[in-house]
This record gives C-alpha cells, structure tokens and sequence, in this order.
C-alpha cells in the first residue's frame, strides 16, 4: 500500500488545491485521478524507484545476468495482470449477477453483511490502512500482481484475473503485502513511508525487477518468475507478492479469465466452482453473458 503524498493536489480545471485523498474536486468537480495511483506517482516515489531499478540491473550486469534481468522486465511489462483471490461463493455471487459489485471487507461490515474480524485483527487492518490510504482507504481492493493467473490461495480457492482495461487506471502497486511491508519497515504512527516501493500500471516492471533480482538465477524464466512474484505460503504471514491496490469496485464485466487453487473442500464449495465453470463457458467476448 502507499501514503498520500505529503503536497495537495491542484485541480487542473479550476485550480483550486484539494487534499491527497479526494478523488474529485471539491469546488468543480472534476476527477483528479485516483488518490492511490496519484500517490504512487509523485516525482518522489517515481524517482526513487528508478533508482533502486537502476541499481538492481547493475547488480544483475555484475553477476552476469543482464540477459534474464531484461527479459524480466519485459515479460513483467507485456504478461503481468492484477489477480484476486476469492472464497468460490463469492465468486459465484459476483459472476451470476450483472449487478453485482464486488466488496472488501471494510463495505461489508459498514453495511453490517458480515461480522467484523476479532478485536486485534480488525484493529490492525483499520491501523494498516488508514496509515497508507488514510480516508479512502474503504475504497481499496486488494489483489496481487500476477504472471500466469495465479493469486494467493490463503485468500481464497478461485483467482479471478481482472481485465487490464478495467482497472490499468485506478490501480497501485506495493513492493508487499502491506502488513509484511509495514511491519519490516517499523513505521511509526507520525513516520512516513520510504519512497520507491510503490508503483503505477505502467512501471510495475521496474517494481517487480527490484523485487526479484536479488534471487534472479542464470536460465531462469517465465516459470520461475511467475512462482517468486507470486509465492505461496503455509500462512498469510508467509505468502509472497507484489501488492494490488484498485480504487473502487467491480464487477463480472470486469473479469478476463478465472483459475482454481485446488477442488472444493466441501460438496458446497465444490458445488459453486462447477458453477462458476459452466458461467465462464457461457460469457461473451469481452466479459459478460452470451
């Protein structure tokens, strides 16, 4: 996840300064751009980043590796998507109705939908994301950047690849999961974030080829390199990923392609993922039902 950037945005129409977190101006009305990508692309962060992509290819060129670090970048550029992960009801529920959008957890309590988690965890998730998002932060979904279709299945059975279009221009990027980010950078209540782990759509590549150089290998590929942006752990605390933050909902038009971590466990779940198959079979060119 990142911060707001510590100056205002100005109002391209009007001129009138608005704070980091709005998405519109308050005085026209004009759409600024959503607060997280604005955030991820300030001089600073953008800067910052291409610094730390600047010196992990030299540190691939040292170590003779030039080769696989710019085929990286490319396949990184060309192949990635934004996946999310996804309990096999949900899924159903939002590929089975037009109508559907798609909620986070923050909506679904608010709307009293669901429970809120335990006391601590819930009270970590609003510190998480308030810090990072401030007061948009209710307005984040949460996915992971993804080479082959493959989300993390700690989140859910069904990965549910998102189509670029409908999210390339609402759509950050964080170098990890952001509870993993935040507790390896110690970040105080009143600390600001260091720059250069955040990205936009379009230099995700250098986001990732940072990430992934330290452990890039002579020969490797594709293959490798979809299995260590993506990473499975035994627990969510040991999971691997690049971090998608989108801005506002979706819905199954939204949807580009679906894979399966494994079987349902129950008749229920294994129920909803044959539903969920025979929906796909039937949809159209470009999302929705044929």
């Amino acid at each position: 996840m990142g911060s707001a950037p510590s100056t205002s945005a100005k109002c391209q129409k009007c001129g009138v300064p608005a704070t980091e977190s709005l998405r519109n101006c308050p005085s026209c009305g004009y759409d600024l751009g959503c607060p997280n990508v604005r955030a991820a692309m300030t001089a600073d962060e953008v800067d910052a980043l291409s610094s730390r992509f600047n010196t992990a290819a030299a540190n691939a060129d040292k170590r003779g590796l030039a080769e696989e670090f710019a085929a990286l970048v490319l396949v990184v550029h060309s192949a990635s998507h934004v996946v999310v992960a996804m309990r096999p009801l949900s899924a159903r529920h939002l590929l089975s109705d037009p109508l559907e959008l798609y909620a986070n957890y923050e909506s679904l309590v608010g709307a009293g939908n669901r429970l809120p988690a335990p006391s601590k965890d819930d009270g970590d998730r609003h510190a998480v994301s308030g810090k990072l998002f401030a007061s948009y932060a209710s307005e984040i979904r949460y996915g992971v950047l993804s080479l082959d279709g493959v989300g993390l299945s700690n989140y859910g059975l069904v990965f549910v690849r998102l189509r670029d279009v409908a999210i390339e221009q609402r759509v950050s990027f964080l170098h990890e999961n952001s509870y993993l980010f935040m507790d390896a950078l110690q970040v105080p209540v009143r600390g600001n974030l260091p720059h250069g782990f955040r990205s936009g759509w379009q230099n995700r590549d250098k986001l990732v080829a940072a990430k992934i150089e330290p452990i890039l290998s002579a020969g490797s590929n594709a293959t490798n390199w979809a299995r260590q942006l993506v990473a499975q752990g035994a627990t969510r605390s040991e999971d691997k990923c690049v971090e998608a933050h989108i801005f506002g909902s979706f819905n199954a038009d939204s949807v580009e392609s679906i894979e399966f971590a494994r079987p349902g466990s129950s008749r229920g779940e294994r129920n909803d993922i044959n539903c969920i198959k025979e929906l796909m079979a039937r949809r159209g060119p470009g999302g929705g039902m044929a």
